[in-house]
């Protein structure tokens, strides 16, 4: 998780002085970072708000999940959407000298206030003090990623024989069918990326970490 891997991030402590006088927030944001712009605390919608708010939405809105989030929004209200990062306090470390920045998508109204409708992580500080530090930036734009042709093939051959698997010798032979399939799949990945992070690494949720 997150909080494993990086500590526990939250909202930042002694604000709003820390934003200019930590030099680790200075890195962070600035052109050696994520090249931050514009930046925001924007008041985030408890799970009740939501669904009084926005009850066409509020069971859509995932938390995690900024880019579909935006985008739905956008779609519903017609908003524009502001790509950047939410930056966060990582609380585990000494106050003002460790931040992360995720990748982060959120909107803007017509009259260019900022909305974010993504809900904080349950449990989370975040979710404790519903408020959020944006961050707009260039570098805040999706990186698309596309399935490669052979890999496409394969996916596809084998959902094929799996179907004539399940056809000739029933359900239980289909799955160790498509076991054995699924193990030479891995392995033919694992030799095109030279036995590197997986897909766990690349296909991990939208975040961007910067530290």
């Amino acid at each position: 998780t997150t909080e494993a891997r990086f500590g526990r991030p939250g909202f930042l402590r002694g604000w709003p002085n820390v934003y200019t006088e930590s030099k680790a927030m200075r890195r962070l944001i600035g052109k050696k970072g994520v090249k931050g712009t514009l930046s925001r605390t924007v008041d985030l919608l408890g799970k009740n708000d939501l669904r009084k708010e926005y009850p066409d939405m509020a069971t859509k809105l995932i938390p995690g999940q900024s880019f579909s989030n935006a985008t739905l929004v956008e779609a519903k209200k017609g908003w524009g959407i502001v790509k950047g990062f939410a930056v966060y306090d990582l609380h585990d470390s000494p106050e003002g000298e460790s931040y992360v920045a995720y990748k982060h998508w959120w909107n803007i109204t017509e009259d260019e206030a900022w909305v974010d409708l993504t809900p904080a992580e349950p449990g989370s500080h975040t979710a404790t003090v519903q408020v959020r530090l944006l961050l707009q930036s260039e570098l805040g734009q999706k990186e698309e990623r596309l399935l490669e042709y052979g890999s496409h093939m394969v996916a596809l051959a084998l959902m094929q024989e799996k179907d004539k698997i399940e056809k000739a010798v029933g359900k239980k032979m289909a799955q160790l069918g498509s076991e054995a399939h699924l193990k030479k799949v891995q392995e033919m990945v694992q030799d095109s990326f030279g036995g590197g992070g997986g897909s766990a690494a690349k296909l991990s949720a939208e975040s961007s970490l910067m530290m």
